[in-house]
């Protein structure tokens, strides 16, 4: 199986103490397609900020091409991320 491209594990992020995205689990590989769906207001551009790395995680990891990219202790900035 191939490294993954994304991984999120336990992806949380709070605004005014209310989660915008609540333990976010995934992992996409070379070759599938994520799609994000849901109402507005759901947490679908939060999820997108988070892994780009203009937000901080509140808990949870975010890895890129097996390097971690975004935890409680650890944030790359956008533009060290590719």
């Amino acid at each position: 199986m191939s490294e993954a491209i994304v991984r999120c594990s336990g992806v949380t992020r709070f605004h005014d103490g209310v989660p915008a995205v609540e333990d976010i689990d995934f992992e996409l590989v070379p070759g599938e397609i994520l799609s994000i769906l849901g109402p507005s207001g759901c947490g679908k551009t939060t999820l997108l900020r988070l892994i780009a790395g203009f937000d901080n995680l509140d808990r949870g990891e975010i890895y890129l091409k097996g390097g971690l990219a975004s935890s409680t202790s650890t944030h790359l900035s956008p533009d060290r991320r590719s």
